[in-house]
């Protein structure tokens, strides 16, 4: 069986939800962003349909490791303030 079809509507319905929770949480000022950066473990596969939100979106190198790596240096930020604490 092919789900090629279905897979892509999962897809683009997932894309259109991302959107609008970016128009309901920002509205028009996400127009005074510079750049917009998809990250995430879905980045690479919707970054076709999730482009067109900002004239300037950029998925960044490595995405399905972006949170990852943000948890980290927190992590390795507050290790440090409590140890000189």
């Amino acid at each position: 069986m092919n789900f090629s079809g279905e897979i892509e509507d999962v897809k683009y319905d997932l894309a259109k939800r991302i959107k609008n929770r970016l128009k309901a949480a920002w509205g028009n000022k996400i127009n005074f962003f510079t750049n917009m950066f998809l990250a995430g473990g879905g980045a690479v596969t919707l970054e076709h349909m999730l482009t067109d939100i900002h004239p300037s979106t950029i998925t960044i190198k490595s995405p399905q490791f972006a949170n990852a790596k943000g948890f980290l240096r927190v992590a390795e930020i507050e290790g440090r303030k409590a140890a000189t604490g």
